[in-house]
């Protein structure tokens, strides 16, 4: 049996469905919720920058090598690969729709292996995490009927 998932993430949250082309069905999967992502910055770091004397009779500061929003986003993205990399092992799925804004979306391409960027059959650029189930499962069909007038 062809089995399809459908990844609907934006940097806060992320949902992981299967598509049963045969019953025209999306089964929800999983459920991820990435808190950290919508706090502000300075509730991210512990603390302020720290600071050195130089040589210099002037003090300086230690700046943040990496936006700490950035990160989190990064360790969300990481998350979800990590999810779906279990499934493209475990052979649950043989394709792979990934929907996401397209930061987030690049976040997530980004920490993809080869193997699993292999089977993205439609990547879309959009935030479609507010959506409902019928709404996504229109949205899947349509892919699918744009995907098979290609083949």
């Amino acid at each position: 049996m062809h089995k399809t998932w459908l990844v609907v993430a934006n940097a806060h949250q992320c949902r992981i469905f299967q598509y049963q082309k045969a019953i025209n069905q999306l089964t929800l999967l999983n459920k991820f919720q990435h808190e950290e992502s919508k706090l502000k910055r300075n509730a991210l770091v512990a603390d302020g920058s720290g600071s050195y004397r130089s040589s210099s009779a002037v003090n300086a500061a230690y700046s943040e090598i990496a936006d700490p929003k950035y990160v989190e986003k990064q360790n969300f993205a990481r998350e979800i690969v990590g999810e779906l990399e279990q499934g493209r092992v475990a052979s649950d799925f043989n394709d792979l729709f990934i929907v996401a804004p397209p930061q987030f979306h690049g976040l997530i391409n980004k920490n993809c292996n080869k193997n699993l960027s292999r089977m993205v059959v439609k990547d879309v650029q959009k935030d479609y995490c507010a959506c409902d189930k019928n709404k996504l499962l229109d949205f899947i069909c349509q892919c699918r009927s744009e995907i098979n007038s290609l083949e």
